[in-house]
């Protein structure tokens, strides 16, 4: 009697397993490190870009904003109000004034051409805050009241400087600006923010410094028309 031939059995070894396992976890633990390392660069560098990503958002809404003042004064009432605060070692200065928006209402779909807006500094929780303020209904004291939103925190300095016009060249910085004596806008604000910002790979927190320069166009002071006070009276 003759028998089949026997069918050669295949598969692999217990060795050739473990070797396959030994591979394939080390390219899962090379693809996991390199992944953790990409994401941990990711966040260091969304974390050093922070701070610039911020005073580059100020600075544009204070740019806008101080590009779009609408008068100085109107009837010896100054609608620009520039002061500023010097202490020991720092300024924490503010300015009020109108402004051309379009900004929108919050009670509907309205535009504001006009509205009031201000930026100034104060104390939250122990640390100093820079707000921009925002009245989109102008009223008897155009230089206070509405609504406040936080732009920076933990703020050591905003100081802001005022540049006088001059026909003849000669550049003069001022702390602060008084339109009704000047009768004038100044020729461009030069504003510098200090704030605190997380270390860089260590504990604690750093100071970073930025500075920018908004010129402003020049416009006329508001008047009456005296006609119509006439065809008044």
């Amino acid at each position: 009697m003759i028998l089949p031939p026997k069918r050669l059995q295949h598969g692999f070894t217990l060795i050739e397993i473990l070797v396959a396992l030994a591979i394939l976890s080390v390219v899962l633990f090379t693809i996991g490190a390199a992944l953790f390392s990409t994401l941990e660069l990711r966040d260091d560098i969304e974390e050093s870009t922070r701070p610039d990503k911020l005073a580059s958002r100020c600075f544009s809404l204070l740019s806008s904003d101080i590009k779009a003042i609408y008068a100085y004064s109107t009837q010896d009432l100054p609608l620009l109000e520039t002061k500023y605060s010097s202490g020991s070692s720092s300024r924490f200065d503010s300015i009020q004034f109108i402004g051309t928006g379009p900004t929108r209402i919050p009670e509907g779909d309205i535009v504001a051409p006009v509205c009031e807006i201000g930026y100034e500094i104060f104390k939250r929780d122990g640390k100093r805050v820079l707000f921009r303020r925002e009245d989109f209904y102008i009223d008897d004291n155009p230089l206070s009241g509405g609504r406040r939103i936080r732009l920076v925190e933990d703020v050591t300095m905003f100081k802001l400087e005022y540049l006088e016009r001059s026909e003849t060249g000669k550049v003069q910085w001022f702390n602060q600006w008084d339109p009704v004596q000047k009768e004038d806008f100044p020729a461009a604000v030069r504003a510098q923010l200090h704030f605190k910002a997380p270390a860089r790979n260590e504990e604690g927190f750093r100071i970073v410094k930025y500075q920018t320069l908004i010129p402003i166009p020049s416009r006329p002071r508001v008047q009456e028309d005296e006609s119509e006070e006439n065809t008044d009276q």
